[in-house]
C-alpha cells in the first residue's frame, strides 16, 4: 500500500465516534474496528453515486480490503476517514482511504469495489457516466 499521504489528498470525509466497545483487552481501538470505520465512510461514499443519466444508482462489492495500522487510537474521541477514487478499471473501483484522530494519522485503507448488476449479481462495466463521476473523486495531488 501507499505511503502516508496528507489529510489535503483526500476529496470525502466521514467522522465516527469511538466506542469504549471499540476497545480490545489491550487497552486500544481493535484492529477489526480500523476496517469499520473503512466501510462506514465507503458506503456513503459510494451512495451517491449513479449509473447513467436516468437516476439509476450504481451498486458496488467489496472485493479486498487491506488495512494497514500506523498508531494506535484510544477512547473517547472520534476518528475522520479521508476516502477517495485512487484507481478506475473496466469493473472495478479502487478507493484510498486514511484514518486521523485528533489530527494524527492513525491508519491507512485500501478498498477494491465491483460494480455489480443486481439482478444476476455479476460484475458489470463502469458506464462513461459513472467514469465521469468517479474521475472527479479522484485524490487531490500533494
Amino acid at each position: 500500500m501507499a505511503g502516508v499521504i496528507g489529510k489535503e489528498h483526500y476529496v470525502f470525509w466521514w467522522k465516527e465516534n469511538i466506542r469504549w466497545g471499540d476497545q480490545d483487552a489491550m487497552g486500544h481501538v481493535n484492529n477489526v474496528q480500523f476496517a469499520r470505520y473503512i466501510e462506514a465512510s465507503r458506503i456513503p461514499f459510494l451512495h451517491s453515486l449513479l449509473v447513467g443519466s436516468n437516476g439509476d444508482s450504481a451498486h458496488f462489492i467489496l472485493a479486498r480490503l487491506e488495512v494497514d495500522y500506523l498508531v494506535e487510537m484510544h477512547f473517547p474521541g472520534h476518528v475522520l476517514i479521508g476516502t477517495n477514487v485512487a484507481e478506475i478499471g473496466n469493473t472495478s473501483v479502487t478507493l484510498s482511504h486514511a484514518l486521523f484522530k485528533d489530527d494524527l494519522h492513525t491508519g491507512n485503507g485500501k478498498s477494491i469495489v465491483v460494480h455489480i448488476n443486481t439482478k444476476d449479481r455479476r460484475p458489470r462495466a463502469i458506464s462513461q457516466h459513472l467514469r465521469d463521476q468517479l474521475l472527479q473523486l479522484k485524490g487531490r495531488e500533494n
